[in-house]
């Protein structure tokens, strides 16, 4: 009899990114009496247990069941009919119904419509354990309570009726339709547009590409309500039912025949006159998207996670029975180094992304708190206002970060695993190949990295010109903090932290045109330099910064994960080689990395 595998329970790092660290618990002084009723929990930790026991159970479901099929999934076809339905193969269809009769649907929908009201930090471990097992399965299923929190947001009293029941136990599976064939991440240049009609509805007309899970019963649309406009000012978010009357509202005219998740229905749509209706206000599309957007990006790190989590047991597992010159290869010096990397590098992600989704989780709960307590006393809601604000900036800073980092490194670390295996894997016969196509998607959708770079760079220099003269403050205080701290990991943090301002430091003087030959910071000249930019932003060429987008990204990615690290390392010192492991990795990384920034002036040179 075949050992059950539990997805869960096999991972200690899981038990101390949820359990030890106490965030389900602090989640549970913001639930209701609704939500404490749906999971019949009375205290704290009845709360936090309720979620692990559940995860623990789902995570034998997929470690089981689902996990083994992966390679079959990925080879079955998918078929779609003539109204749009999605004809699974056999081992994708059994893995949707058991997904669904686990209650994937209502785990992550509200009380309020039938749902169990997990909170955002439990639904994001339930998908890495699904992206560990198969990431197609996982994009087939995990739309459900996404998209019927964007309805339940902004939709009136009868959209939420109509849509986010049916939605919250299952019965209907949604999408997000944003991209274009001549608008990718520059959605200010959709064509698509809407129409309105006597009867107050609208009629949607264009076409969309790329559609993860686009043969969804219900599609939110983003389209233009100015024909003939461009601008992010003229879109409009829009709720569009796939059938009416069991008839095609739109066309599902293709599936995408991709390098990997090719048990996932990308789909082109069409858009000829279908029936629609406003979701909120006309021309405030785009800031409702970026609700479903930050969540999809929190939400691809637990996918990067989950995949490398499934890269590096397969390497490490065969690193550790193949033998070569007497050894495994396991304890061969260059596979070692690479072996630990891999964990490394996992733990640092999962880390900050656990970190992300509890600071998300925190968000949603207390705007639903404060609204549902209006008369709590004034000082218990400014601390809570204030610690979200605190969160919502976090996680702002974490959000492209974290894409950014999962995007390049977990496709690294897939070839390593495919290298480890030699030529095995480069057969079909065996897993990594596979892995590899599954992790290059990364990179890609939910915002190439490029795009997550572009938001760095923009946000470190809006940071920077509102509040010059605290940059530098903060720039000068690294140097001192570096010489009076006693915890050697804090040392190495700071040290860290020191080289991103430095660097920054260099973009900034290209940027006013300030030439310091010394390396010296001349403080009163850089502040002259950063009001004068502050005032004639118009006026620049911010090239510099352009170019280094990547470069800076890159610093910031390593800063945010060693400093997670940290934080672990202080609250359990079993953590400490790890966090140690990392900044003595990242430090070299870092100081390379601003040395390329120092001389990027020459790089266009023709």
């Amino acid at each position: 009899m075949r050992k059950r595998a539990n997805f869960f329970s096999d991972n200690p790092d899981l038990d101390f990114n949820l359990r030890q660290s106490g965030f389900l618990l602090e989640l549970y002084a913001l639930t209701s009496a609704q939500d404490r009723s749906a999971v019949a929990a009375n205290s704290a930790e009845e709360y936090e247990q309720v979620w692990l026991q559940a995860l623990d159970a789902f995570g034998e479901a997929v470690g089981s069941e689902v996990a083994p099929g992966t390679r079959q999934v990925e080879d079955e076809k998918l078929h779609v009919d003539a109204q749009g339905n999605l004809q699974p193969g056999p081992r994708l269809a059994a893995n949707i119904k058991l997904l669904y009769d686990l209650g994937i649907a209502p785990f992550t929908a509200r009380p309020a419509w039938g749902g169990l009201g997990a909170p955002f930090i439990a639904q994001c471990c339930m998908f890495e354990l699904l992206f560990r097992a198969c990431p197609s399965t996982a994009l087939n299923v995990i739309w459900h309570g996404t998209v019927a929190a964007v309805i339940e947001t902004f939709g009136s009293a009868e959209l939420k009726q109509r849509y986010v029941p049916k939605l919250s136990r299952g019965e209907w599976s949604g999408c997000m339709v944003l991209t274009e064939a001549g608008a990718g991440s520059d959605l200010s240049a959709l064509t698509s547009y809407a129409e309105r009609q006597e009867d107050g509805n609208w009629h949607l007309y264009g076409s969309k590409r790329f559609v993860t899970n686009g043969t969804a019963d219900v599609a939110l649309v983003l389209a233009n309500t100015s024909k003939g406009q461009q601008g992010l000012q003229h879109l409009s978010l829009f709720v569009a039912p796939r059938l009416i009357d069991g008839q095609p509202n739109y066309q599902v005219a293709r599936l995408e025949d991709k390098l990997g998740l090719a048990g996932s229905a990308t789909c082109d749509l069409n858009f000829d006159g279908a029936q629609a209706q406003l979701l909120g206000e006309a021309d405030k599309g785009f800031s409702y998207m970026l609700l479903l957007m930050n969540g999809a990006r929190i939400v691809t790190g637990f996918q990067g996670v989950g995949t490398l989590e499934a890269i590096c047991r397969l390497a490490s597992d065969y690193a550790a029975t193949r033998r070569t010159w007497g050894k495994k290869i396991a304890e061969h010096e260059l596979i070692a180094d690479k072996l630990l990397d891999m964990e490394t590098d996992l733990k640092a992600i999962r880390s900050l992304v656990y970190k992300a989704a509890f600071r998300q989780s925190f968000i949603d709960m207390a705007k639903a708190y404060l609204a549902a307590n209006p008369d709590l006393d004034q000082e218990a809601r400014h601390q809570l206002e204030h610690r979200m604000s605190a969160y919502q900036r976090r996680i702002r800073q974490w959000i492209p970060l974290i894409k950014y980092r999962v995007g390049e490194n977990v496709i690294m670390h897939a070839r390593n695993a495919l290298q480890i295996h030699g030529g095995y894997g480069y057969s079909r016969e065996y897993p990594p190949e596979l892995w590899l196509r599954q992790s290059v998607i990364l990179s890609i959708y939910e915002g190439t990295s490029q795009i997550q770079a572009l938001m760095c760079i923009k946000d470190v220099l809006k940071e920077v010109l509102r509040n010059p003269r605290a940059f530098v403050e903060r720039t000068l205080a690294l140097s001192v903090k570096g010489i009076s701290e006693s915890s050697g990991l804090r040392k190495k943090l700071n040290k860290a932290k020191q080289l991103v301002n430095s660097a920054t430091v260099k973009i900034l003087l290209a940027l006013i045109g300030k030439n310091f030959a010394s390396g010296r910071l001349r403080v009163k000249a850089l502040l002259q330099g950063l009001e004068k930019l502050k005032k004639n932003l118009k006026l620049r060429d911010f090239s510099p910064a352009l170019l280094n987008a990547e470069r800076l990204c890159e610093m910031k990615c390593c800063v945010a994960l060693a400093e997670a690290l940290v934080w672990d390392a202080e609250a359990d010192s079993k953590r400490e080689k790890t966090a140690h492991r990392f900044l003595d990795k990242a430090i070299p990384r870092l100081q390379g990395l601003k040395a390329e920034i120092e001389v990027s002036r020459t790089f266009l040179d023709k």
